[in-house]
């Protein structure tokens, strides 16, 4: 599993990807954050501005969209 940093800052551990509107890449990463309160949430794929592989990070703006990650509501924004 990849840790996800939005610039400096931890932001959590990427647990899966979504695939919705292409087999062949995905729309979201599923992240899971928070250390004593857990929390799933989508992060867009289009906010991903850095992959290190040998690090195992993944960097996204610092200004990116987090949405709830519902079964019945997987695009419903997080305010």
């Amino acid at each position: 599993m990849s840790q996800l940093y939005a610039v400096d800052r931890r932001v959590g551990t990427v647990e899966s990807l979504t695939f919705e509107s292409r087999a062949d890449r995905p729309d979201a990463l599923v992240v899971r954050t928070g250390f004593l309160r857990r929390k799933t949430v989508l992060i867009a794929i289009t906010d991903v501005i850095e992959i290190r592989p040998r690090e195992e990070r993944i960097v996204v703006r610092a200004s990116s969209t987090v949405y709830a990650a519902r079964s019945s509501h997987p695009r419903q924004k997080v305010v």
